[in-house]
């Protein structure tokens, strides 16, 4: 997350820091003013107000980790903005929960397209404008409340997991080996 103060004016005028219907956030893991570049995440929460809606576990093992995805509402995955080929590691492990997925990434990168294959509850918004971020949150929680979220389709689902990917990458190493075999050349297909 390259500039999470995009999150902010909205926010600020519609939490009101003794009301606390609008539940709460987890920031697990190490947060360090480093990885934000150089924002200000603790003086964000200070500055806004909400520190008693935000908790910062700090990290945890892995296996608590995976405990705490399994008993969130929703789950958010910060993206590099224009890193339209990278999709992070913690997105699968979010997918494996079925729970609804905020996205805070380009709508055009590889992460969004992950997100639309599974048929997961899911919302994608830039960072670029605030209204877009305050938008997707807006929807999430709506579903959420409403009970109208999908954990997606197990068959669509399945090609993203470790062993759907190998199988995938099995299948397209078997295809060259036998181009190859049968003098056609070695091609590479294509990703999608």
């Amino acid at each position: 997350l390259r500039s999470p103060a995009c999150c902010s004016p909205p926010r600020r005028q519609r939490i009101n820091p003794k009301d606390s219907t609008h539940g709460w956030m987890k920031l697990q893991g190490q947060v360090r003013r480093d990885d934000f570049a150089n924002f200000d995440v603790k003086g964000a929460i200070r500055e806004l107000g909400i520190e008693h809606l935000v908790d910062m576990t700090g990290h945890l093992p892995h296996s608590q980790t995976l405990s705490a995805m399994a008993e969130a509402d929703a789950l958010v995955v910060l993206h590099t903005p224009g890193a339209k080929g990278v999709v992070p590691a913690k997105l699968y492990e979010y997918l494996a929960t079925g729970k609804p997925i905020l996205a805070l990434a380009d709508t055009d990168a590889d992460v969004a397209w992950v997100l639309r294959s599974t048929g997961i509850s899911h919302e994608t918004a830039g960072f670029g404008d605030p209204r877009l971020v305050e938008g997707a949150v807006i929807r999430i929680v709506t579903a959420i409340r409403s009970n109208l979220t999908r954990p997606g389709e197990p068959d669509k689902l399945a090609q993203f997991t470790r062993a759907g990917l190998a199988r995938t990458l099995a299948g397209h190493l078997e295809d060259m080996v036998q181009a190859h075999a049968a003098g056609k050349g070695l091609s590479v297909p294509a990703v999608r």
